[in-house]
């Protein structure tokens, strides 16, 4: 993609000087909610309605099937709409910041299903709030990770970006994890119907902290990123093109594939977990 000329502040913040600690750490902050937050919170979902409401194991797997092929669809689209707009904000911060409150209230809604649904009623709820959590996490997680890529230019300095990044995922996790077991599922587990509510707006609160503060952190930063030349042609023209240039890259490939086969078992894996530590293993919360 062309770049416009880059202004002198611009250029400091494009890499000449390295982002500070606090920097690093209020943009860590993006993967709580994501990874963090969001993943893991919506790791209980497969048990919750397929165990604790009762609705068919192929129902909740494909509703969740839904919204992830509704995520793989709009991902290319968020990012050619956030490589390719224009604010006094930047590009990037945005669209972070429009997704904050759709995200929070996917969530808790998610988790807060009115009861005596029928079938399939409570499949076509989640269906909805599985897609507008998939999309709304999206919108702030794709510029979110290209916004990382900006921080700075300098290879070592990519890499402590990314290590706060992930730290910051892995400490949201165990802690929302930990929240779940001891406060809202410590009495009667995973197969307490009553505490999942409170569980979902509280996952849904951490996540706005975190996706608040991250915007907020890193506002001036991203406002001083250098702006995008316009592209003349509407993005739903050059997005096919876009994409056959993506995979027309053989590193691409092989990185796609194994991150494919990489997150497929791994989301095996955390939706299974909760079945497996409940009827196989009888661990208590």
């Amino acid at each position: 993609m062309q770049r416009s000329e880059i202004p002198a502040e611009g250029a400091a913040a494009a890499g000449s000087v390295s982002p500070t600690r606090v920097q690093k750490v209020f943009y860590s902050l993006g993967q709580a909610a994501q990874s963090g937050g969001f993943d893991t919170a919506v790791g209980f979902v497969f048990f919750y309605y397929s165990v604790v409401l009762g609705l068919s194991g192929a129902l909740v797997g494909a509703a969740l099937a839904i919204g992830l092929a509704f995520d793989a669809v709009v991902d290319p689209f968020i990012g050619s709409l956030s490589d390719n707009l224009k604010s006094r904000l930047g590009r990037r911060l945005p669209l972070m910041m429009a997704a904050i409150l759709p995200t929070v209230i996917s969530v808790g809604l998610l988790f807060s299903p009115p009861p005596d649904l029928s079938q399939p009623l409570l499949f076509a709820w989640l269906v909805v709030f599985s897609v507008a959590g998939r999309i709304s996490i999206s919108l702030f997680h794709v510029p979110y990770v290209a916004l990382g890529a900006e921080l700075t230019t300098d290879y070592a300095g990519r890499t402590s970006v990314v290590v706060y990044r992930s730290a910051a995922g892995v400490l949201a996790g165990l802690a929302i994890t930990a929240l779940g077991y001891s406060a809202f599922f410590a009495n009667g587990g995973l197969q307490r119907a009553e505490g999942y509510p409170g569980f979902g707006w509280s996952a849904g609160g951490i996540l706005f902290v975190c996706m608040t503060a991250c915007c907020l952190g890193l506002r001036r930063f991203a406002a001083a990123l250098p702006q995008p030349d316009r592209v003349p042609q509407p993005m739903w023209s050059r997005l096919p093109s876009e994409v056959r240039e993506i995979f027309a890259n053989r590193s691409f490939r092989l990185l796609f594939i194994s991150a494919l086969i990489t997150y497929l078992a791994q989301g095996l894996n955390a939706t299974l977990n909760s079945h497996s530590f409940v009827f196989v293993w009888l661990l208590k919360s």
